[in-house]
């Protein structure tokens, strides 16, 4: 007991259950708090739960007692967890360009929403139209197909990216005036997009472009800043251009185009490093050698930064460059001309003037990790997977189209970064026409490629979760909630109702997110069974 004098004599206890003891009277019991409205009002006594919990909007239906997430939108997720495998072939559009030059696709990772851009054969004249879809594991639910023009579009060289969460920005040609645009897309969960006003594409006399090729773009996440690089033709103009650009809404902002060479590339591939704010495009130009370019984004204003280098002296063709951003290790490949022999080059970043340079390790075979590339491959890409720790190299021989994964290994994080530990090349398409694949969320991997005319996608899922080592906050309540409700989510310090618990023992967040008293990948601490059926939730 705890005993204090009011200034009038009378005696003030306060009882081990929490009451305030006034005279003879008791007030409150435990967990109750004394509060007033405002001065004058009359006090009373409010229950308050020591049980901590918090609310948050749930992204999709979310089941009793079961464990959570919070995404990048700051909403509630019931854990997904992917098995390794690739999907059976998706369907986009019928009727479209065989060109591989003239589809490009995206996804945003934290919804899943994915957009494809494709050259619409079947209308006159032909337009560049995009379908927005939404992604869960290897299939795709898709939208209706729109053009993404107010008037006819050439249907050329496109590509896009994305640009935060349900946003894209995308590049593609005007048929009404022939000019090159760039614009913001907006998509919503029901695989529909709203379109942004379209702002012209310049050069660097600012007149309007109507030669665009093999744009790349990329997305820092940090700063907003969309770069990119593509070849133009066009005299004095021409060559090979990068540029910035901002969006506010969906209102863009371009930046000044540099040309970095005066020359028209052959072939392009870039990667985004996000630690240094560059992105490193490789290409064949008019010296027929393996070339680079390191793009920075500036530290203010919009006007781009670079450093043109030498991969190597020796021609070929297929370039193709990917980031490994767990080791801060580039790689970049191609196919030697003299012998069909494909050979990659492990690059670091390294400090030197305003924009820095890749240091470049020897010429490896890739037949050294393990597997035996046919030199009868007319094509080849390779993307790096973060989630996953994985290569994926997608080849064509033919018609057909295969598929190979190599795994980071030797000195990790430096030049001599190897690839190995190979699979053996597994044949996914009879009737494959590549493009340039793109990075998905939760350990996937979008290969989009034409087949007869038809624009198709395929999806390589490596096994992965949405679970990460810092997006649990705990389990839902007693209730189940669908789509949109606010939940509440009972969090470190409460208790959560289960099953089948075994009394003390410490349980583990799993990828599937059910329990284990076994640590996933990775290990997140879910609490201690304090009985069969009651959690103590506890920190990570």
């Amino acid at each position: 007991h705890v005993k204090m004098t009011t200034e009038g004599g009378e005696r003030v206890r306060v009882g081990p259950a929490g009451q305030i003891g006034l005279g003879g009277a008791n007030y409150g019991t435990s967990g109750q708090l004394l509060t007033s409205s405002g001065s004058g009002s009359a006090p009373t006594w409010t229950t308050v739960s020591s049980a901590p919990t918090i609310e948050l909007v749930a992204d999709g239906s979310i089941a009793a007692n079961t464990s959570v997430i919070v995404t990048s939108a700051g909403k509630a997720k019931t854990i997904v967890g992917y098995s390794d495998g690739i999907g059976s072939e998706i369907d986009v559009a019928t009727t479209t360009s065989s060109s591989n030059a003239y589809s490009s696709v995206a996804e945003d990772a934290s919804t899943g929403r994915v957009v494809y851009l494709y050259r619409n054969n079947a209308v006159n004249p032909n337009a560049t139209y995009y379908r927005v879809g939404t992604r869960t594991g290897t299939s795709v639910t898709w939208g209706t197909a729109a053009t993404i023009q107010d008037g006819a579009c050439d249907g050329g060289y496109t590509q896009i990216v994305n640009i935060g969460a349900d946003k894209f920005f995308a590049i593609y040609k005007s048929q009404g005036d022939a000019h090159y645009y760039t614009r913001v897309l907006t998509t919503t969960s029901s695989n529909t997009a709203t379109l942004g006003t379209h702002v012209v594409m310049t050069d660097t006399s600012n007149n309007n472009l109507s030669d665009v090729r093999l744009p790349q773009l990329a997305y820092n996440t940090s700063t907003g800043a969309i770069i990119g690089i593509y070849g133009q033709n066009g005299g004095a103009n021409g060559g090979i251009i990068a540029r910035m650009w901002t969006v506010s809404g969906t209102t863009i902002t371009r930046g000044a185009p540099v040309q970095m060479r005066t020359g028209v590339c052959e072939t392009m591939d870039a990667c985004w490093m996000q630690y240094k704010k560059s992105m490193v495009a490789v290409y064949r130009w008019n010296n027929n050698q393996f070339n680079y370019s390191l793009i920075r984004e500036p530290d203010s204003g919009t006007t781009a930064t670079y450093y043109n280098g030498n991969v190597t002296s020796n021609t070929g063709g297929n370039h193709m460059v990917t980031f490994d951003s767990t080791n801060n290790v580039l790689t970049t490949a191609y196919q030697y001309s003299q012998n069909g022999a494909w050979i990659y080059y492990p690059g670091v970043w390294q400090a030197s003037g305003s924009v820095g340079r890749v240091s470049w390790g020897g010429d490896l075979s890739m037949a050294a990790g393990g597997s035996n590339l046919p030199t009868s491959w007319d094509y080849g890409n390779m993307i790096y997977q973060p989630d996953a720790n994985k290569y994926l190299f997608v080849g064509q021989q033919g018609s057909n189209g295969y598929r190979i994964t190599f795994s980071p290994s030797g000195t990790l994080g430096g030049s001599s970064q190897t690839l190995t530990s190979a699979t053996a090349p597994v044949q996914f398409s009879t009737n494959f026409d590549r493009h340039l694949m793109k990075i998905g969320g939760s350990g996937a991997v979008l290969v989009p490629y034409n087949a007869s005319g038809s624009s198709k996608l395929i999806v390589r899922q490596y096994p992965s979760s949405t679970l990460t080592s810092g997006n649990f906050v705990g389990f839902s309540d007693g209730t189940s909630y669908s789509d949109g409700q606010t939940v509440t989510v009972n969090v470190v310090g409460n208790t959560s109702t289960q099953s089948s618990l075994t009394t003390g023992s410490l349980y583990y967040v799993q990828a599937n997110g059910t329990l284990g008293t076994t640590a996933g990948t990775p290990s997140v601490v879910a609490g201690k069974a304090l009985s069969s059926t009651k959690l103590l939730i506890q920190p990570v």
